[in-house]
């Protein structure tokens, strides 16, 4: 009777698991979600609106005044004017293992990154290649955490907020987030919101006053996406949620949906006074040197409708040719000029067509400014980068949790282990077992009353050669009353290189179930 009841269990678990995986696969994989996840914050919070309006004006101000006096760079790095990124994946997953991506994808989205900013992503074919940007900017996976660890700059927690399309809002940075002056926040889930969004980021204007919002988030297919898939040809939309991390809009402009006629009389610098004149092709681009007192190296984005073939399939329309304000002649920014005579920039990263490969050089300046500007800390990251970072080609060995749990039967089980990944070293291809040994291969620190018996901790390495990765299991303790730490130190012989002791040990906390404390959902 108890293995026809386990039987059925087991069968309802894995259809609640498939239905939930057939009904991602079912919806629609939408576009941006940014201006629906605005509208409805400023709906709710009018006075985050009003924040972000003096935000940006104040912003605004500081830039015109440095476009004016030519003021230099506010970048202190020395002999380079490489602005680095230290990015931090937070993968929050579901107990079906939903959106847990593998670390290569996220590996890939970290290269499209500095790729499509670099520029090298764009085609000398299309039609605006003349206007292709390139910000010196080197995002690059944290290598220690906000306490000084090593990391892959990969966490992994698993919730059903994945599921709950709360990509803009406070709940996932609740859970988890690191120190915004130091790292780009990027949360991968399984739902962005309620529409199906493929991403969602926050304007440094609003997270001026909203620091518990900032990041971006990521549907999990939208990181990294695989060859065969679907939307296998939108890899930019993580460049397009940084653009937005970094002020940029839509090619289209301020807030209106894609394809509205009255974004032809919109521009996605109408935000930014400063920005009103027409960008000069022959004008140097902002540099970390100097700006030369120049106003107008902002805008040489075309008026469009905006483009969007997420609705049509997998599919690039025409590049060049295509002028979706072609009917409608505003004269914009008052210079003498139709913008009905410019074609869409249909391979614009800020658009929404499979064509995307570049940003323009006047949105790599207006996103340079933002880095140098500290609206939202964002001329921080670069400043601090360094404390994100290990020395180079120095050894390490990184615990990708600092905590373990005990079971919700409050027995004192641990439910979950603890990855362990070796980076610019192996495991010594002579050590002919997986199961490591307790003061052979490393040793522990147990707490007082501890020993082998009530506290025990097995570390398995895998079996592919060179092995570089290991789990750190805890099958349980005797004694669960107090939250407790012991340390764990891998000895050195069992590397092919030397590793500095700090970066072969952890301190590893265990939370128990407190007396009268909620049970874990």
């Amino acid at each position: 009777m108890k293995n026809i009841l386990f039987t059925k269990l087991l069968l309802l678990v894995m259809s609640v698991c498939l239905l939930a995986q057939s009904q991602e696969e079912a919806e629609h994989r939408g576009s941006c979600g940014h201006i629906h996840a605005r509208n409805e914050l400023y709906k709710k919070n009018p006075q985050a609106k009003q924040q972000a309006k003096m935000a940006q004006k104040a912003f605004s101000a500081r830039l015109k005044e440095k476009l004016t006096t030519g003021s230099t760079s506010t970048l202190k790095s020395g002999t380079t004017c490489t602005k680095r990124i230290p990015v931090v994946f937070h993968v929050i997953y579901g107990d079906c293992g939903d959106g847990n991506i593998d670390k290569s994808r996220i590996d890939d989205a970290i290269t499209q990154l500095n790729d499509d900013f670099g520029g090298d992503n764009a085609n000398n074919t299309l039609p605006y290649f003349n206007r292709v940007g390139s910000l010196d900017v080197d995002f690059f996976l944290a290598q220690k955490d906000p306490n000084g660890n090593p990391t892959t700059g990969v966490t992994r927690t698993e919730s059903d907020l994945t599921y709950a399309g709360v990509g803009f809002g406070p709940e996932l940075r609740d859970i988890i987030m690191w120190p915004r002056d130091t790292f780009l926040n990027v949360y991968v889930v399984n739902q962005i919101n309620s529409v199906g969004s493929s991403g969602v980021a926050i304007y440094p204007e609003d997270a001026e006053g909203l620091e518990g919002w900032d990041g971006i988030a990521m549907a999990d297919w939208a990181v990294g996406p695989l060859p065969g898939e679907d939307r296998e040809h939108y890899n930019t939309i993580i460049s397009h949620e940084v653009g937005h991390w970094l002020g940029l809009r839509h090619i289209w402009g301020g807030d209106n949906s894609v394809g509205a006629t009255s974004n032809c009389g919109e521009d996605d610098f109408d935000h930014l006074e400063a920005a009103q004149a027409v960008y000069n092709p022959t004008v140097a681009d902002i540099t970390c040197q100097d700006t030369n007192g120049l106003l107008d190296v902002f805008n040489d984005t075309p008026n469009t409708k905006g483009n969007s073939t997420f609705k049509e399939g997998d599919f690039c329309p025409e590049v060049g040719g295509v002028n979706t304000c072609e009917d409608y002649d505003y004269d914009t920014n008052n210079d003498g000029i139709l913008d009905a005579e410019d074609d869409d920039m249909l391979e614009n990263i800020m658009d929404y067509t499979r064509c995307a490969t570049m940003f323009s050089k006047g949105q790599v300046n207006y996103m340079y400014s933002v880095l140098e500007d500290d609206i939202a800390e964002r001329n921080q990251i670069p400043i601090n980068a360094v404390t994100a970072t290990m020395p180079d080609d120095e050894p390490y060995v990184v615990f990708q949790e600092a905590t373990l749990n005990e079971s919700k039967a409050d027995n004192g089980a641990i439910v979950n282990t603890l990855n362990i990944d070796l980076v610019d070293v192996n495991f010594k291809s002579t050590i002919n077992t997986n199961n490591l040994v307790e003061g052979t291969h490393y040793d522990l620190v147990r707490p007082v009353g501890y020993n082998s018996s009530n506290l025990q901790v097995n570390v398995v390495k895998s079996s592919a050669m060179p092995s570089n990765t290991a789990t750190l299991q805890m099958s349980s303790t005797s004694i669960h009353t107090d939250d407790i730490e012991f340390g764990i130190i891998f000895r050195n012989w069992i590397f092919d290189t030397d590793v500095d002791e700090e970066n072969r040990s952890k301190v590893i906390r265990v939370d128990f179930i407190e007396t009268g404390e909620p049970v874990r959902n």
